[in-house]
């Protein structure tokens, strides 16, 4: 069981090795999916923790988006149990996912950045897997990728949809399905 541990790095589109920003904490955390503020100062980002038991089983993770200050490299908690940080173009807004549960399915929220609140956008029974926001240039649409469990109710889908997405194919109800 290998678990991949991820740093940001930065560099010029003129290339080269690229600057360290942040390495992770702790040996089997990652950092990923840094977006830039709009003023050019802080990266936000996916902070992941896993952590394992002295005899290598698995315990626990956690999903949560810190900023990073470019200036100094200083790591801040910003919004827990969150991924896929996508700042809105006006730099007002935060859109992310809250990661789903056994109990609840994943959520697409915004953080409003100058009163620190977190908005519930919107939210389903029939996906089990959420990502990628993007903002609209104007900052009042969001589109955001899914794998949909089935098809909510009264809604279908065609021939094809059905083959791939077949109840008996989905694989511990992760948004990924084997056949």
């Amino acid at each position: 069981f290998i678990v991949p541990r991820t740093e940001i790095y930065l560099t010029t589109v003129a290339g080269g090795l690229g600057t360290a920003l942040h390495a992770p904490l702790e040996g089997f955390d990652s950092v990923d999916q840094p977006a830039w503020s709009r003023d050019g100062t802080t990266i936000y980002a996916h902070y992941q923790t896993m952590r394992f038991a002295p005899d290598g089983v698995f315990l626990e993770s956690g999903d949560d988006i810190v900023t990073i200050a470019i200036a100094t490299k200083t790591m801040t908690p910003l919004i827990e149990n969150a991924m896929y940080p996508t700042p809105s173009p006006d730099g007002t807004k935060l859109a992310f996912v809250r990661p789903g549960t056994s109990d609840q399915p994943p959520s697409l929220m915004m953080y409003d950045l100058a009163t620190k609140t977190e908005q519930h956008i919107m939210q389903s029974a029939f996906v089990s897997a959420m990502e990628a926001p993007a903002w609209s240039t104007d900052s009042t649409t969001l589109y955001f990728s899914i794998s949909p469990t089935s098809a909510p109710p009264g809604e279908s889908r065609p021939a094809p949809w059905r083959w791939i997405m077949a109840d008996t194919a989905q694989a511990h109800g992760f948004g990924w399905y084997l056949w």
